[in-house]
Formats: C-alpha cells, sequence, structure tokens
C-alpha cells in the first residue's frame, strides 16, 4: 500500500526534493556573503528605526521609483518589519529572508500553475528547471522589492485564471479575493505591475468572463484593496495628493524619445535575452543569435497554440492559453514602448513564466510526435543541457564569490552586475579595522566610499559599535586633529584611493589594507589646499545656481515643474495629526 503511495504521489515527493535543493542553494552561505548595497541598507534603516521606536515608525509609502520621487506602496516594508519582529534582530540578512521565502514558495506555486495546462511530469521539470535557474536564485539571495514579484505575479495569474474556468461560484469568488489580494502586494513592489496586470485581466475576461461570482464576492476583493491602499490613500490625504502628482509627472515627462523601428529592435533583443537567460543563464543584446532563438519560440508558441486550441475541447486549457497570450501581448506592447527603459533584469521576473510555458509546450509536443520514448529522451537531454547550464553558472558564481573572500577572483558578469560583489562579511572586517584604529587614536571615523556603498557602511557600522562616532567625511568640516580619515575601495584591484578627482589631491595614503576585495587606505588631509578648494567651489556652484534657477522658470512656465518632493508620513503622523511638510 505505501508503494502504491509513493507511485501515486511521485511528484510530490519530487517536487518537495527539488524546494529542498533550491532551499539550500539559496542559503548558502548567505550570512557572510549577502548582497548588501545602497537600497538595502536604505531600506534596513527604515526597518530598524521603526524596530527600536515602535510601528509607528513604519512609513505610509514604500521605495521610491528610480530617477524619481514616486514612491510605491509600503508592504515590502511591512514584510520586513515583521521578519524583524519573529527574528527580534535587524541585521543585514534579516531583511531578506521574506524575499528567501517568496523565492522558494515561487516554485510549488509555479508547478500548480502549470499543471492547469500540463503533465505532472512536464509541471515537475519545468518547476525544477525554475528553481534552479541562475536568476532566479540570485534574486532569491538578497532584499529589494522586485525579488518577490515572482512570486506575487504567478499567484495573482493563477487567481484570475480560476476565476474564470470554475464552475462553482463559491470557489471562483474565493478565488477573486485572492486575485485581489495578491494584486495588492504586487502593485507596490513594481509600477509596471500596477500598470499593466490589470489590463491583462480585463483582456483575458473578455474572453472568459467570471460573471457567476456572486455580488459579495466582488464587494470582498474591494474590500481587501481598500485595506491594502488604506496606507497610500492616507498619504495621499495628509500630503496633499503628494505621490499622486508625482505619479502623473513620471507619466507625463518625457524622456529621450526614440524612433519606432529602434524600439521594436531593441524590444526584440531584450526579449531574445531575458528569454534565453532565464532558461539558459546566457543572454546577451549584442548577439543577434538570442533574438533568432527568440523568433523560434514564439513561431513555435503560436503554432503549438493554435492547434492545441483547434484540438482541445477543454475549456480549461484553452483559458489557460489565453491567459498567457494576453500576457505576452500586453507585455510584449508595453515593453516595445518603454524598449529603453526596461533594460534590467527586474522588469522582466514578471514575465518570467513565458518562456517555461513555451518549453513546456515543446516537450509536450515532442511527446507525442517522438512516440512517448523517443519524446522522452529529447526531453530528457535538453533539460539536462539547461541544468547543466544553471548549475555551473550557480556553481562558479559561489566559487568566484568564495575567491573574493581572499581579494581574487571575478564573478560571472551578468546582468546583476555582481562581479565587483562585497559581502556583509568583507564590510564587516573592514568596519573592525577602522573602529580598531578609531580607538587607538581616539578620533571619530570619517570615511569615503563608491556612493552604492555608502550607507551599507554606515547601517552596518552602527550595528557593531551603537556607541561609537561615525560619519562619511565631509570636505569643509572635518580636520585631523578631530577625523582617522578612510578611503574604501569596494571590488576589484586598487593600487590608488578611490576619491572623486575633484578633491583626491588633497588627500595623502598613510596604510593601506585589504579585506577580501575590499581595500582600505588610511588618509591625511591637507587641510589649507581643502579650504583653497572650497572658497573657488563656492564661487563656481553661485554660477551654476543662477543657471538652474533660469532653467526651472522655464520650466514652470512651459507648465513642466517638477513637484516639490514632500516628507515621507509616519503612522505615527496619522495617530497624531502632527505631520509637518
Amino acid at each position: 500500500m505505501s508503494d502504491m503511495l509513493r507511485k501515486k504521489n511521485w511528484h510530490v515527493w519530487t517536487l518537495a526534493a527539488i524546494v529542498l535543493v533550491a532551499f539550500f542553494v539559496r542559503i548558502w552561505d548567505i550570512n557572510d556573503m549577502l548582497c548588501f548595497k545602497m537600497d538595502q541598507a536604505r531600506d534596513a534603516a527604515i526597518i530598524q528605526n521603526a524596530f527600536e521606536q515602535g510601528p509607528g515608525y513604519l512609513p505610509l509609502l514604500g521605495p521610491r521609483a528610480a530617477g524619481t520621487f514616486l514612491r510605491l506602496g509600503p508592504v515590502f516594508y511591512y514584510f520586513q518589519y515583521a521578519s524583524a519582529q519573529i527574528t527580534q534582530s535587524v541585521e543585514p540578512v534579516v531583511m531578506a529572508y521574506p524575499d528567501i521565502l517568496f523565492s522558494i514558495l515561487a516554485i510549488p506555486l509555479f508547478f500548480i500553475f502549470l499543471s492547469q495546462m500540463f503533465t505532472r511530469r512536464t509541471s515537475v521539470i519545468l518547476s525544477g528547471l525554475f528553481g534552479l535557474s541562475f536568476i532566479t536564485v540570485q534574486y532569491g539571495r538578497f532584499a529589494w522589492n522586485p525579488n518577490q514579484t515572482i512570486f506575487w505575479s504567478i499567484l495573482f495569474l493563477l487567481c484570475v485564471y480560476k476565476t474564470a474556468i470554475l464552475k462553482d461560484r463559491r470557489k471562483a469568488g474565493w478565488w477573486l479575493v485572492g486575485a485581489a489580494a495578491s494584486y495588492g502586494v504586487l502593485s507596490q513592489l513594481h509600477f509596471i505591475a500596477l500598470l499593466v496586470f490589470p489590463i491583462i485581466t480585463l483582456l483575458f475576461w473578455i474572453f472568459y468572463r467570471p460573471s457567476k461570482i456572486k455580488l459579495m464576492f466582488w464587494a470582498g476583493a474591494l474590500a481587501v484593496l481598500v485595506v491594502f491602499y488604506t496606507p497610500m490613500m492616507l498619504s495621499e490625504t495628509i500630503t496633499g495628493f503628494d505621490n499622486m502628482n508625482q505619479f502623473k509627472y513620471a507619466l507625463t515627462h518625457k524622456s529621450k524619445e526614440f524612433p519606432l523601428s529602434d524600439k521594436i529592435d531593441q524590444s526584440l533583443k531584450l526579449h531574445g535575452k531575458y528569454y534565453s537567460l532565464f532558461l539558459t543563464s546566457y543572454g546577451n543584446t549584442e548577439n543577434r543569435h538570442f533574438v533568432y532563438i527568440f523568433y523560434v519560440m514564439i513561431l513555435f508558441a503560436s503554432w503549438r497554440g493554435y492547434r492545441l486550441w483547434k484540438e482541445t475541447q477543454s475549456k480549461e486549457k484553452r483559458a489557460f492559453l489565453v491567459l498567457i497570450a494576453c500576457l505576452f501581448l500586453v507585455f510584449a506592447f508595453f515593453y516595445t514602448k518603454l524598449a529603453f527603459t526596461v533594460l534590467k533584469p527586474r522588469f522582466w521576473l514578471l514575465i518570467i513564466v513565458i518562456p517555461y510555458i513555451i518549453l513546456g509546450l515543446f516537450f509536450e509536443w515532442i511527446y507525442r510526435v517522438g512516440h512517448k520514448k523517443r519524446g522522452y529522451v529529447i526531453a530528457g537531454i535538453i533539460t539536462l543541457l539547461l541544468f547543466v547550464g544553471n548549475t555551473h553558472a550557480i556553481g562558479y558564481w559561489y566559487w568566484t564569490i568564495t575567491n573574493q573572500r581572499e581579494g581574487s577572483g571575478n564573478v560571472r558578469d551578468l546582468v546583476l552586475k555582481q562581479n565587483n560583489l562585497v559581502s556583509t562579511e568583507q564590510i564587516t572586517n573592514a568596519i573592525d579595522h577602522m573602529a580598531s584604529r578609531s580607538s587607538k587614536t581616539g578620533k571619530q571615523v570619517c570615511y569615503d566610499t563608491e556612493g552604492e556603498y555608502k550607507s551599507p557602511y554606515m547601517y552596518i557600522f552602527k550595528l557593531r559599535y551603537p556607541s561609537m562616532p561615525v560619519k562619511r567625511a565631509a570636505l569643509a568640516e572635518d580636520t585631523n586633529n578631530a577625523c582617522i580619515f578612510f578611503s574604501i575601495k569596494n571590488g576589484g584591484a586598487s593600487e590608488e584611493p578611490d576619491l572623486p578627482s575633484s578633491y583626491e589631491k588633497y588627500f595623502h595614503s598613510i596604510q593601506k589594507k585589504q579585506f577580501g576585495v575590499v581595500t582600505v587606505w588610511e588618509m591625511w588631509k591637507d587641510e589649507d589646499g581643502v579650504n583653497k578648494y572650497i572658497e573657488s567651489r563656492k564661487q563656481r556652484h553661485a554660477q551654476e545656481k543662477i543657471s538652474e534657477n533660469k532653467e526651472e522658470n522655464l520650466k514652470e512656465d512651459n507648465g513642466d515643474k517638477k513637484p516639490r518632493r514632500k516628507e515621507r508620513v509616519f503612522w505615527k503622523d496619522v495617530l497624531s495629526g502632527d505631520y509637518e511638510e
């Protein structure tokens, strides 16, 4: 009986094994080798403040959209705050726990989603490849709001699909509420998700309307959305719709325009790159071969989807095909329009399911035309090649990260730009050295480093040495008597201190220490030279300010003035009514 049960549930055991392996791959050496840069430190500081002073210090809005003052919803911060409360810690790795969790949960969720269309065999194979994809592993190992979009986008698509195909009105209604909840989270993680997924849903519902769902469930779904958006609505009320004004400006303020032909060409390159990257761990926009592979994939998917539509009488499978077609077409339209904006992988995580579904269509087609055994062999070879490609990439990445502890090795240059990854371990070692020198000299630590690492050093320094004074080096204020100066270079080899070219000549190296790929120079400041430089810079800035004011006045006359940024609103401001701009 037990043997029969195991055979019947083989997919459950196999999936459990995949999840277990994927979990260990994601948490390998995570405490010391965590990626912790500017965005991560910025978010961690907000959570630390709320953790120490109470939930009233949680903000009503989330992280900023790149290059604007527009802010997402706060749900990402609330997940991190929950993690901090559960573990009673604000260590950097704690902030990554929600991302690790949802990265793992995405694997069985993807299996459930795929099972709506494919056999258990195909769904397990695709889920395994998905769970051990180089990209999903990388984005499952550090804290960043786009990382969770994989899980929530799949959950949203599954919920929307279920609302249309279930005959049980009550069950369909609960899936509708689930769609509202998953969208409430997803839309607060990425602005493109906020805009695009409702369009996909409405387009899908044109073909498969969830018309049998009772009104009470529609009301419940609306209520769920209201709950999720309450912090944002409160913020808008208090700030006079500041975020809405920032949103309007971001939509209407035109960046550099490109000809349609250039956008289409760029969009095709990006599609080719990321479809291949998700499946194989290889992809770039310079090699046209990836575009040709994309052409083949889309032509095959279109042909095979049409054939399945004609062959099957299953409403469920037809609806699945329509949903994926809507997903592809809507994103293809938007990503062509935004082809020179959506360059980074965080934008493409929203449609990571598509290349795997195309692969699933191929597998189930080859099973048929290959007379099962031959088809299984072909599918097995392809699966093995994809598995080897991704696991080799993961293994090589971890191997080179380990080498960097000794100050050597280059991480495979991929889209996350972690070829100069500086982990929390190396940052901590550098901080311990600076703290030791501060204690011996009795001077305050004043440091300078690359922009993306300024905040991480400050955050970790304050965690380890809360009572020790530390600050970023200020060119005008700090003196040699008050500060012990450090210049920090993160990643790569460098024989000279890495200071801004405008004032590097005013600092002189005393000694150098190496911690993996982190180099720390102790510096001496030429105070007379700095004072002269500051005076000349003041005069230059005065002239630049006049020019900037003229430009801003011209923009205002043309109705193109950028909205003034207002301060964040916190829950304590809502409860006390003491918010001041």
